[in-house]
């Protein structure tokens, strides 16, 4: 947030990020930490769930980071930060 500069009344804003054909629209903003993570669902039902510090900061005003591959004609439902989950324990004779 600090990236941001304040902006007096009649500006025209500050530029979050470069969105092109390639990139296609913003589709959610987040405060988040690196003790949380991000889940996000398509309406296809495909949920992933990504720890926030594995995600490769990048600036301002780039393309951003691409989080999950969409099948065609599938799109974003829903993004939320949640807490950070602890690994689950390996049980005995199981392969994760």
């Amino acid at each position: 947030i600090e990236d941001y500069r304040k902006v007096a009344r009649g500006g025209k804003g500050v530029k979050t990020l470069n969105i092109t054909g390639k990139t296609g629209k913003l589709i959610a903003i987040k405060a988040v930490t690196d003790e949380s993570d991000l889940m996000i669902i398509t309406r296809s039902g495909i949920t992933i769930r990504v720890a926030v510090g594995d995600i490769r900061l990048a600036g301002r005003a780039t393309q951003g980071v691409k989080l999950i591959n969409l099948r065609e004609g599938d799109a974003i439902a829903a993004v939320c930060c949640v807490p950070k989950s602890d690994p689950l324990p390996k049980e005995e004779g199981e392969d994760l």
